[in-house]
């Protein structure tokens, strides 16, 4: 049973808002079906479990951020790159609580890193995240 722990947008999370979240690929997986534990203060002594947790995983997607700009979705299966259209940066970035795509990508590419990969994570239903990996894929097909 995975446990997420959230520094940032925690009110949004309680509030039913956020519906994904973006997390670095790790030694262990998450994968659709999982109960999914949302915490904040994690190993620390203000720990605290949101009021909204436990949720399970409704849906896994792979992405990779670069620094430049560019957002793409990668299938795992397929092993197919679908880079997500311009006019969906914003509403994926509001989606995940940011005020910007800019604010973003800034980001999961601080630190001198050019670029993120890692998953999407969905726990709440939602049919933005569906309907922008979409048009991800009818992008490339277009």
């Amino acid at each position: 049973m995975p446990a997420i722990n959230f520094t940032k947008f925690v009110d949004r999370v309680e509030a039913f808002e956020k519906p994904i979240t973006i997390r670095a690929r790790g030694k262990r997986q998450i994968n659709v079906g999982d109960t999914l534990h949302l915490f904040t203060g994690m190993r620390r002594p203000d720990c605290r479990r949101l009021k909204c947790s436990p949720q399970v995983c409704r849906g896994k997607y792979a992405i990779h951020i670069f620094q430049e700009g560019a957002i793409v979705f990668w299938d795992e299966a397929e092993e197919k790159i679908y880079p997500l259209p311009h006019n969906q940066y914003e509403a994926l970035a509001k989606l995940d609580g940011f005020g910007s795509s800019e604010e973003m990508i800034a980001y999961f590419t601080q630190n001198g890193q050019h670029e993120f990969d890692g998953y999407i994570y969905q726990f709440f239903d939602n049919e933005t995240i569906q309907h922008i990996y979409e048009s991800a894929i009818n992008s490339l097909q277009a």
